[in-house]
């Protein structure tokens, strides 16, 4: 009894002292540290134990409650400690007011989802997609409070209806992806949809923001939503790795190129406070380096 105490009374101070150390590391840091220098296979096991058991079963956002999963230490860890996509949160929640209405594809536990039905209170909208089962259920725990302002489909966005193979990571909840890498599962079978056919059955309500988190399918995503992307030129957060994009037989290129001809411009967000730069299609793959180099975007109708 007195053990569990005492690790009652450690488990938060630790957490609180870590999540202020790492918080004053510049841009995303703490991001590279786990990703860089916690590689190594014995280092990462060792690292993922001691942050499952800094996880708490929930947070408090600004926007309201959410509730975390104990066996995901880099989703829920990164929450956890206060370091999850500090810059990308910053700028979506200066994007999302009220009455909006929100997409949310790939919404696993679903921070941006709570983040985006807080903004848009008291009238605004969100429709959340997450098809893996236990991110879902989580998904669907967490936005209990909003009521029928929220619509969660478990489905995975993608260029065309029909079945996916949804390949898991073990420990990374946010990482799964209907692309196979040695690093995920055998997969599970998903249903898709597109975007554009999802909010036709919906009604094809106004859409004011997208936000896309699929791991190396957003070209699939992004192919599938071009009418409504014509009819209300939502602003669009997403994530690029061009070379992820390539492997899966997607032209980096020419998918950013498709939206530039749509009327967008594309914004690096500016890490470490840092102002967001416009960047042009073809200059983005030749300025990112590094092993499998990764960037936020957000996509501006002009």
């Amino acid at each position: 009894m007195e053990e569990a105490r005492r690790h009652a009374r450690v488990g938060p101070a630790l957490r609180r002292a870590l999540g202020l150390g790492l918080r004053m590391l510049p841009g995303d840091a703490p991001g590279a540290i786990y990703t860089t220098l916690l590689r190594p296979a014995p280092l990462r096991a060792v690292t993922n134990r001691v942050l499952r058991r800094l996880i708490p079963a929930e947070i408090a956002l600004p926007e309201g409650r959410l509730y975390l999963n104990p066996d995901d230490p880099v989703v829920s860890g990164a929450l956890a400690l206060g370091v999850f996509e500090r810059q990308v949160s910053a700028r979506f929640r200066a994007e999302v007011g009220p009455g909006m209405t929100v997409v949310d594809v790939g919404a696993n536990l679903g921070y941006y989802s709570v983040i985006a039905l807080g903004r848009s209170a008291p009238a605004g909208r969100l429709i959340a997609f997450e098809p893996d089962p236990a991110n879902h259920a989580l998904l669907l725990r967490n936005l209990r409070p909003f009521g029928d302002r929220a619509t969660v489909l478990r489905r995975a966005v993608a260029a065309a209806p029909g079945t996916l193979t949804l390949h898991r990571h073990r420990d990374d909840k946010g990482k799964h992806s209907v692309f196979a890498a040695p690093d995920l599962d055998a997969g599970i079978s998903v249903e898709s949809v597109t975007l554009d056919a999802a909010l036709l059955d919906l009604g094809r309500p106004r859409v004011d923001v997208i936000k896309l988190d699929v791991e190396g399918a957003e070209p699939l995503a992004l192919a599938g939503v071009s009418e409504t992307l014509a009819q209300y030129r939502p602003s669009i957060f997403f994530g690029c790795a061009p070379r992820r994009w390539a492997r899966a037989g997607f032209d980096p290129v020419a998918v950013l190129g498709r939206l530039k001809n749509q009327g967008y411009v594309l914004f690096l967000v500016g890490e470490g406070g840092g102002a967001d730069t416009p960047v042009e299609p073809a200059a983005l793959p030749k300025r990112l380096r590094g092993r499998d180099p990764y960037v936020n975007l957000i996509a501006r109708h002009r």
